[in-house]
């Protein structure tokens, strides 16, 4: 999968039309720092049934994901968080276990996007 299939690029063009460089960099740097945060509130959450803990960090992750274009990401968050409001943990472990997956895809474009920008 390449950063293409993971990252929509007019997301990214639309942020450095709107704020260049800088804010793209902005936006991945605070991506980069705190999705780990809500990938392991999920997890912690799931993994000790505190459903509504994953549904607030499904939803916090979905919407860092959508600013920056990773669809996939944006699509699983959501069903992450849609399970876990109905407390159907089974279905929230099955659609975190395919966020992760993805998530880990999308930091690593984001990496190689980060190094390729000024600073």
């Amino acid at each position: 999968m390449n950063d293409q299939e993971v990252l929509d690029p007019r997301a990214l063009a639309r942020l450095k039309e709107w704020g260049g460089d800088k804010l793209l960099r902005e936006l991945v740097r605070i991506f980069l720092d705190n999705s780990p945060l809500r990938v392991g509130q999920m997890r912690k959450a799931v993994d000790g049934g505190d459903i509504k803990d994953a549904e607030r960090a499904a939803h916090s992750l979905k919407s860092s994901a959508a600013t920056l274009g990773a669809e996939g990401l944006r699509s699983l968050a959501s069903d992450v968080e849609r399970a876990a409001s109905i407390a159907d943990l089974d279905a929230t472990r099955d659609k975190l276990r395919e966020l992760e997956t993805v998530w880990e895809r999308v930091v690593a474009a984001l990496e190689d996007i980060e190094k390729g920008l000024p600073t």
